[in-house]
């Protein structure tokens, strides 16, 4: 009997470090589909993309995000 659970619990470690493996792979190949598919837009329609990214990365000018801070921060009496 003892040698049976001992197999069970050794095919059950195995289960699960599978489990975990292919999880990893599955994220990754989400991330990576992703990328391919964010690269393809990129090539084939650039100038939405470059606004898009623009809009939500900034210009990468920190002037503008100090400037727009200090507008903002200003309340009108």
């Amino acid at each position: 009997m003892k040698k049976i659970r001992h197999e069970f619990r050794i095919a059950r470690e195995k289960r699960e470090k599978e489990h975990e493996r292919m999880q990893t792979a599955g994220i990754v190949a989400a991330i990576v589909f992703v990328l391919l598919i964010a690269g393809m837009t990129a090539q084939t329609n650039p100038e939405p993309f470059k606004e898009t990214m623009t809009q939500f990365f900034g210009s990468g000018n920190t002037a503008d995000v100090a400037e727009n801070t200090a507008d903002q921060a200003i309340i009108p009496e």
